[in-house]
């Protein structure tokens, strides 16, 4: 899984979420593209399943919301993700020893402001609905 974005002279983002082969290097498929301000953010694989934030600008604010790719293999987006956090906390990166097929895994969310302090939870990323505890 890869996002990527180029940004426009016009000011627009050219942003995508897509797969690719490993070996070879080439893009399997776009799973999702945008060509305005928003944003995509590869937030890393648990197991089989892949995890991606849409950073969507509204004015000054940003908006986040998540998707899951469960497996990637399928190559599509199949379902939304719903942290226990609200929009003033940014999830982290998947932590690289997720990497081992558990399908649970610890989220670190720090706060947009300095006031608050950091959250750490844990998921599980490959049900059904991915559930948050």
């Amino acid at each position: 899984m890869l996002c990527e974005a180029v940004p426009n002279s016009d000011g627009t983002v050219s942003a995508a979420i897509e797969t690719f082969d490993q070996t070879t290097g080439e893009i399997i498929r776009v799973l999702k593209s945008s060509h305005s301000q928003d944003d995509f953010v590869a937030l890393g694989v648990a197991g089989s399943v892949g995890l991606v934030e849409r950073e969507h600008v509204q004015g000054f604010n940003v908006r986040r919301t998540f998707q899951v790719i469960n497996p990637l293999s399928r190559n599509q987006l199949t379902g939304a993700w719903t942290p226990p956090i609200d929009q003033q906390l940014i999830v982290n990166p998947v932590s690289r020893q997720l990497l081992t097929g558990a399908a649970n895994a610890a989220i670190y969310a720090l706060s947009v402001n300095l006031n608050a302090n950091p959250v750490v939870f844990s998921t599980n990323l490959a049900g059904k609905s991915p559930l948050v505890r």
